[in-house]
């Protein structure tokens, strides 16, 4: 006997759900949803609730999703509600945005419930529930959502169908548990045109996923257009900010090819210029700037380089085992001559204003980067219009209409924003263009670096070199300019030759360089060149500014939320 009342006792703890400990809960929940023709639900839920004032103060409140995604657009369904009543007396309510749909409160703010058992019936219609699929309709539904924070301790649902549908075509299951269940618990009564479910002892949140199928036709399936409307309505700054972000991208591209074709082009003449001289009046840095249609620290190497064979300083490498070599300019006093273009005299000043020397170190950052945006600008204000074109003021309008598309595309969730940046640097660049002056120029620098680039010896037999005899003195007067096309090493392989082949002992010390040389070295020029480069641009840069380091299941479907107390 004894053993019984033990069973019988166990057997009434398992039942009971683990919370009915719990002061209040939910003692039924009835769900009554009527199928229309038209494809909306009108449903009725009758809660009745235990209160004490812990959690259901004013009254309940009941959440319902209305937010849906599909293939990243809205998919949105509706909740309009019809009535609420407690006690079957009209209760007042007010509804709010929450998370992805509505919540619904039942109560006032101002008014407290005294403990008792309260029964709530909400009605409300929702639209755009059922799915239309080839051969049947089908109604996916969380009847009761597993957002209730109470223990349900019993739950009817009645769906009921048009009353045309075919009885034998209809199927249902169901599912209970909390939302990570999918196991098919619910069996349903099918009786004509009604699918009943019934279930007790629901934990909180805990809930009850149905599915109901039927046959096609007898529910409304929107047509296209009316899916098309829908969609419309529903993603219309999507379906804008896509429209946008197609034709803005369309716009840039085609836009810019256009700007290309027309602007980005050098004007025609008769190509490559073959009398391997230097260009007048233009300096080393300007002849960077003209083949390259940009500014960088090889174009400040190259003047540097040119004042020092020009006599006017001296540079001082100093070696370092453990670190980078330490280049330093120093002032030789020579009085400027006519030798001595204007950027190149403005560098030369700017280098020598503080003292007779400069070095090229980090804690003198800021005194580098001068000398960089003095001579920058120097060579933009001389050339930059007469001998070549940026076209800038033409990127404005793809600027700003990629601008446009680029947060459309994130609006639509399809960005296309890195393309544009893309798009507007490539063709910022491919736009600059150089004028016919600059042009003639550009032709008679590219046979200068045909020159110097030419090393093969078949080559210093013909009539490249024959024009110019090849001396220590023509070696520099075109280094400058070799650096500047960045041909230096090509150049002063030329040298090695002509030292080898006149039998001098390769023993080459330039006047307008100081450094711990044993031996002629074949690329002594790039070797500066590239140490004066990388050293300008270590020492421009701030200290510390880089671094060193580089099937169904529980909650399925629509409907669903949950509730609580307030």
């Amino acid at each position: 006997m004894f053993k019984k009342i033990i069973t019988a006792t166990l057997l009434l703890f398992f039942l009971i759900p683990t919370d009915i400990s719990a002061s209040e809960y939910i003692k039924s929940y009835d769900v009554y949803i009527k199928v229309n023709q038209s494809g909306i639900l009108e449903v009725s839920e009758k809660i009745t609730v235990k209160a004490d004032g812990s959690e259901i103060k004013r009254g309940i409140y009941r959440d319902f999703p209305t937010k849906y995604k599909a293939n990243g657009y809205n998919k949105n369904t509706t909740f309009n509600v019809i009535s609420v009543t407690k006690n079957g007396v009209s209760e007042p309510y007010f509804i709010e945005d929450h998370l992805n749909g509505k919540r619904l409160y039942i109560g006032e703010k101002n008014t407290y419930l005294d403990p008792g058992v309260y029964t709530y019936n909400i009605k409300y219609k929702t639209n755009y529930q059922i799915g239309f699929f080839d051969d049947h309709g089908e109604l996916y539904f969380n009847a009761i959502g597993v957002g209730w924070n109470f223990n349900i301790l019993k739950a009817d649902i009645l769906v009921e169908l048009p009353t045309d549908v075919d009885k034998n075509a209809i199927n249902a299951t169901g599912f209970k548990g909390s939302k990570d269940s999918d196991k098919k618990t619910l069996q349903p009564l099918i009786k004509e045109n009604k699918v009943f479910f019934s279930t007790q002892n629901l934990n909180a949140h805990q809930g009850i996923t149905i599915v109901v199928g039927f046959n096609k036709g007898i529910v409304h399936e929107p047509t296209p257009s009316e899916k098309w409307l829908r969609f419309i309505k529903q993603n219309f700054i999507s379906f804008v900010a896509g429209l946008v972000t197609a034709s803005g991208t369309i716009f840039v591209v085609a836009y810019y090819y256009y700007l290309w074709k027309r602007y980005g082009k050098d004007p025609k003449t008769k190509g490559i210029v073959t009398n391997y001289d230097t260009p007048k009046n233009i300096s080393p840095a300007g002849v960077f700037y003209i083949a390259n249609m940009k500014f960088n620290n090889k174009a400040l190497t190259a003047n540097i380089i040119s004042l020092a064979i020009k006599g006017y300083l001296l540079i001082q490498e100093e070696r370092k085992r453990f670190s980078k070599n330490v280049f330093t300019l120093k002032s030789t006093k020579k009085k400027l001559g006519d030798d001595l273009l204007k950027d190149e005299k403005n560098l030369l000043y700017e280098i020598f204003k503080s003292g007779n020397s400069f070095v090229f170190k980090k804690s003198e950052y800021k005194k580098t980067k001068k000398l960089i945006d003095v001579l920058k600008t120097d060579i933009k204000s001389y050339y930059q219009g007469d001998y070549v074109l940026t076209n800038s003021s033409l990127i404005v309008v793809p600027i700003a209409v990629s601008v446009i598309t680029g947060i459309a595309s994130i609006i639509v969730g399809y960005p296309v924003i890195i393309l544009l940046i893309v798009f507007n640097i490539v063709f910022a660049k491919a736009l600059k263009a150089r004028t016919l002056k600059g042009k003639k120029v550009y032709d008679q620098v590219m046979g200068l670096k045909e020159y110097l680039s030419a090393v093969e010896k078949p080559r210093y037999t013909s009539k490249l070199h024959k024009k110019i005899p090849f001396s220590l003195g023509v070696y520099e007067k075109y280094l400058p300019y070799a650096v500047a096309l960045n041909v230096e090493p090509q150049w002063s392989a030329r040298l090695k030759q002509y030292l080898d082949s006149t039998k001098q002992e390769g023993l080459y010390n330039p006047a307008w360089y100081v450094g711990n040389l044993s031996q002629f070295n074949s690329n002594l020029a790039g070797g500066i060149s590239k140490g004066i480069s990388d050293t300008i641009a270590s020492s421009s840069t701030a200290p510390g500014s880089s671094s060193v380091f580089s099937g169904g299941s529980v909650g399925g479907g629509g409907g669903g939320g949950g509730g609580g107390g307030w």
